[in-house]
Protein backbone atom coordinates (compact mmCIF):
# COMPACT_ATOMS: atom_id res chain seq x y z
CA UNK A 1 0.00 0.00 0.00
CA UNK A 2 1.05 3.45 -0.66
CA UNK A 3 1.90 5.85 2.25
CA UNK A 4 -0.87 8.10 0.36
CA UNK A 5 -3.42 5.14 0.73
CA UNK A 6 -6.06 5.05 3.01
CA UNK A 7 -6.96 1.52 4.01
CA UNK A 8 -10.58 0.08 3.24
CA UNK A 9 -12.95 0.29 6.14
CA UNK A 10 -13.31 -3.03 8.40
CA UNK A 11 -15.93 -4.89 7.68
CA UNK A 12 -17.54 -5.46 11.50
CA UNK A 13 -19.86 -8.19 11.63
CA UNK A 14 -21.72 -9.00 15.19
CA UNK A 15 -22.96 -12.42 16.00
CA UNK A 16 -26.92 -11.97 17.42
CA UNK A 17 -27.68 -14.43 20.54
CA UNK A 18 -30.79 -14.94 22.67
CA UNK A 19 -33.02 -13.48 19.82
CA UNK A 20 -36.31 -12.71 20.89
CA UNK A 21 -38.48 -11.85 18.00
CA UNK A 22 -41.20 -8.94 19.23
CA UNK A 23 -43.38 -8.95 16.27
CA UNK A 24 -42.17 -10.53 11.97
CA UNK A 25 -40.17 -7.54 11.58
CA UNK A 26 -38.25 -6.59 14.51
CA UNK A 27 -36.46 -8.52 17.06
CA UNK A 28 -34.67 -8.00 21.03
CA UNK A 29 -31.07 -9.11 20.91
CA UNK A 30 -28.02 -9.58 22.50
CA UNK A 31 -25.11 -8.38 20.20
CA UNK A 32 -21.42 -9.73 21.05
CA UNK A 33 -19.67 -7.00 21.18
CA UNK A 34 -16.29 -9.24 21.81
CA UNK A 35 -14.14 -10.02 25.21
CA UNK A 36 -17.47 -11.61 26.94
CA UNK A 37 -19.08 -8.16 26.24
CA UNK A 38 -22.69 -8.33 25.54
CA UNK A 39 -25.25 -4.97 24.16
CA UNK A 40 -29.21 -5.88 24.46
CA UNK A 41 -30.63 -4.35 21.68
CA UNK A 42 -34.01 -4.26 19.54
CA UNK A 43 -33.56 -3.86 15.75
CA UNK A 44 -35.63 -3.41 13.18
CA UNK A 45 -35.30 -5.34 9.88
CA UNK A 46 -34.31 -3.67 6.82
CA UNK A 47 -36.60 -3.93 4.22
CA UNK A 48 -39.18 -5.92 5.65
CA UNK A 49 -42.96 -5.20 6.71
CA UNK A 50 -44.88 -7.86 8.53
CA UNK A 51 -48.18 -7.20 9.52
CA UNK A 52 -48.89 -5.66 12.94
CA UNK A 53 -49.79 -7.06 16.13
CA UNK A 54 -52.45 -4.54 16.67
CA UNK A 55 -53.31 -4.21 13.26
CA UNK A 56 -56.11 -5.70 11.15
CA UNK A 57 -54.91 -9.26 10.58
CA UNK A 58 -53.64 -10.50 14.49
CA UNK A 59 -53.74 -13.99 12.84
CA UNK A 60 -50.95 -13.29 10.18
CA UNK A 61 -49.05 -10.67 12.72
CA UNK A 62 -48.53 -13.74 14.88
CA UNK A 63 -48.08 -16.23 12.43
CA UNK A 64 -45.24 -13.46 10.89
CA UNK A 65 -43.89 -13.48 14.36
CA UNK A 66 -43.67 -16.76 15.59
CA UNK A 67 -41.79 -17.54 11.91
CA UNK A 68 -39.17 -14.91 12.46
CA UNK A 69 -38.27 -16.43 16.24
CA UNK A 70 -37.98 -19.81 14.29
CA UNK A 71 -36.18 -18.86 12.00
CA UNK A 72 -34.08 -16.29 14.99
CA UNK A 73 -33.56 -19.80 16.77
CA UNK A 74 -32.45 -21.93 14.32
CA UNK A 75 -29.69 -20.23 12.91
CA UNK A 76 -26.45 -18.39 13.64
CA UNK A 77 -27.58 -14.90 12.79
CA UNK A 78 -25.36 -11.64 12.28
CA UNK A 79 -25.43 -7.84 11.28
CA UNK A 80 -22.96 -5.78 9.64
CA UNK A 81 -22.07 -2.68 12.21
CA UNK A 82 -21.32 -0.33 8.32
CA UNK A 83 -24.11 1.92 7.51
CA UNK A 84 -26.68 1.16 10.69
CA UNK A 85 -28.66 3.52 11.31
CA UNK A 86 -31.76 4.34 14.24
CA UNK A 87 -35.17 4.56 13.29
CA UNK A 88 -37.65 7.22 14.48
CA UNK A 89 -38.35 4.74 17.70
CA UNK A 90 -34.64 4.18 18.77
CA UNK A 91 -34.67 0.97 16.83
CA UNK A 92 -31.56 0.15 14.97
CA UNK A 93 -32.09 -0.78 11.55
CA UNK A 94 -30.06 -3.68 10.02
CA UNK A 95 -29.71 -6.22 7.79
CA UNK A 96 -30.23 -9.61 9.03
CA UNK A 97 -26.94 -12.02 7.89
CA UNK A 98 -27.02 -15.92 7.91
CA UNK A 99 -23.23 -17.14 6.89
CA UNK A 100 -22.63 -13.33 5.50
CA UNK A 101 -25.87 -13.22 3.15
CA UNK A 102 -28.64 -11.11 3.55
CA UNK A 103 -31.58 -12.44 4.77
CA UNK A 104 -34.94 -11.88 2.62
CA UNK A 105 -37.98 -11.35 4.71
CA UNK A 106 -39.74 -13.64 1.67
CA UNK A 107 -37.12 -16.73 2.79
CA UNK A 108 -38.69 -16.63 6.41
CA UNK A 109 -42.29 -14.68 6.21
CA UNK A 110 -43.40 -16.17 2.63
CA UNK A 111 -46.83 -15.13 2.35
CA UNK A 112 -46.73 -12.95 5.12
CA UNK A 113 -44.63 -10.51 3.69
CA UNK A 114 -46.62 -6.84 3.26
CA UNK A 115 -45.73 -4.23 0.53
CA UNK A 116 -44.49 -0.79 1.81
CA UNK A 117 -47.56 0.54 1.34
CA UNK A 118 -49.86 -2.65 3.15
CA UNK A 119 -47.83 -1.75 5.91
CA UNK A 120 -48.33 1.54 6.45
CA UNK A 121 -52.40 1.10 6.01
CA UNK A 122 -51.88 -2.08 8.49
CA UNK A 123 -50.12 1.15 10.95
CA UNK A 124 -52.72 3.33 10.24
CA UNK A 125 -54.89 0.60 11.91
CA UNK A 126 -53.14 -0.53 14.41
CA UNK A 127 -53.51 3.31 15.52
CA UNK A 128 -56.91 3.33 14.74
CA UNK A 129 -57.64 0.93 17.13
CA UNK A 130 -55.22 1.71 19.85
CA UNK A 131 -57.10 5.11 19.79
CA UNK A 132 -60.71 2.82 19.64
CA UNK A 133 -61.82 5.37 17.25
CA UNK A 134 -62.93 5.92 14.07
CA UNK A 135 -59.46 7.08 12.25
CA UNK A 136 -59.51 9.83 9.98
CA UNK A 137 -58.06 10.08 6.46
Amino acid sequence: MLLNQKAAPAENFYVLTEPVAIDGDTLKVSIALGFGISKETILRLKGWYAPELGGDNPTAALAARDALQSFATAHRLTIRARGLRMDLHGRWVAVLLKEGRPVEPHQVLGVLQLTPDQHAQDLRAQKRNRSGGAFPL
